[in-house]
């Protein structure tokens, strides 16, 4: 018998892809805010075909949080998935506030670690077991990628891998 998800019933929707330094940095900027509303415009179409889609984040600067956003923004639920607590804790307060206010508009919020990791080394390893969790919960990915060889290549194969090509949503960042 397959155990009942942490995550609440609907169509789930994992967004990731790019961190900040790939999106124009992290202040509010031009592609941020392109690929923002890129990602809402396809949740609201994803939303017409699923009306009980869930837009999942694991609310990771850049893509993740770009997501969640667009997600509220387009009136669509949001779940978080977090690898860690307070995985925002080495963030500076604007983007600590921008994270709390995405966790409160959450409809759920799932940590998949009882302790923060005490090295990046370990934390690079906490988000990595997220993220394969994640690809076992979702049926369906939007990665937002430049098409660059590097770590969002590696994500957006994880993703085809697991839930196939068909499934798996390339958003082009600038």
């Amino acid at each position: 018998t397959a155990r009942p998800s942490l995550l609440p019933i609907g169509h789930r929707l994992w967004v990731g892809g790019h961190r900040p330094v790939e999106l124009g940095g992290h202040e509010e900027n031009l592609t941020s805010g392109f690929i923002r509303t890129r990602l809402a415009d396809i949740i609201r179409a994803k939303a017409t075909v699923h009306p009980n889609l869930l837009v999942v984040s694991g609310l990771n600067l850049g893509a993740e949080t770009l997501g969640a956003e667009a997600a509220i923004d387009s009136g669509v639920r949001l779940a978080v998935v977090l690898a860690y607590p307070d995985f925002d804790r080495l963030w500076p307060e604007p983007a600590r506030l921008r994270f709390a206010r995405l966790l409160d508009a959450a409809e759920a919020v799932v940590v998949r670690q009882k302790q923060p990791p005490p090295s990046r080394q370990q934390a690079g390893a906490s988000l990595s077991r997220r993220d394969a969790w994640a690809r076992g919960e979702v049926d369906e990915a939007m990665i937002v990628w430049n098409g660059l060889p590097g770590p969002v290549k590696d994500q957006v194969e994880a993703w085809r891998q697991a839930l196939g090509e068909e499934e798996v949503w390339v958003v082009d960042a600038p």
